[in-house]
C-alpha cells in the first residue's frame, strides 16, 4: 500500500483544482466547460498539467458519449 507523506496529504486537503469542480457541483473537471483554466495551467507539477491536457479532452469525449446514450435509452 503506498504512503503518502504529509506535505502529500496537505496539498490533497488544499487542491484548487478540486475545490473548484466541487464548488461547480462536478464529480471531475472534464464536465466543466472552462478547460483548460488557470487551475490546471497552475497545477504545481509540470507532468501534471501535460497528463490534464492530454487526458480531459478524452474524458470529456468518453463522457459526452456516455451521456447520449443515456438519452437515447431514456427516450426508449
Amino acid at each position: 500500500m503506498a504512503r503518502f507523506s504529509s506535505s502529500a496529504a496537505t496539498r490533497a486537503e488544499t487542491c484548487a483544482i478540486r475545490d473548484c469542480v466541487r464548488g461547480k457541483g462536478y464529480y471531475l473537471c472534464h464536465q466543466c466547460n472552462e478547460h483548460p483554466c488557470k487551475f490546471v495551467n497552475n497545477f504545481p507539477m509540470p507532468v501534471g498539467v501535460k497528463v490534464m491536457h492530454r487526458a480531459i479532452p478524452e474524458w470529456r469525449g468518453l463522457w459526452c458519449c456516455e451521456k447520449q446514450r443515456q438519452i437515447i435509452s431514456s427516450s426508449d
